[in-house]
């Protein structure tokens, strides 16, 4: 496996294997002058990416416990996705812990690290 811990130089796009959708949410304007955001998310880009789990935490507390996945998603790079966005994946929510960034300044590779959210 040529992609191994930060070594990206050696990445090709056959490696982009997981299907996923950045998606955000269109914000409108109600009556009174609010900002209101819409529930329902529209497809920014939809293709194919390298995902790879990061780290998982279980927290056990008084009558809580709580799953945590983050993830780093490498993507081809594109300059239209912003912090804002949210990723879907297999059916899960997936939110951005920083701003996506350009892989050794080539503008070839994108890297997203995110977080899985939990609906409750």
């Amino acid at each position: 496996m040529r992609f191994s811990g930060t070594n990206y130089k050696n990445m090709s796009v056959d490696e982009l294997r997981e299907k996923i959708q950045i998606v955000y949410f269109e914000e409108y304007e109600d009556e009174e002058g609010n900002y209101i955001k819409s529930k329902i998310p529209v497809v920014k880009w939809e293709g194919f990416a390298k995902v790879l789990p990061l780290s998982s935490k279980i927290f056990n507390g008084y009558n809580e416990v709580v799953n945590e996945l983050d993830y780093r998603i490498i993507i081809r790079y594109r300059e239209d996705i912003e912090y804002t966005d949210m990723i879907l994946y297999r059916g899960r929510k997936l939110k951005m812990l920083n701003v996506p960034f350009d892989l050794e300044n080539k503008r070839q590779w994108l890297q997203m690290d995110c977080k899985e959210l939990k609906e409750k």
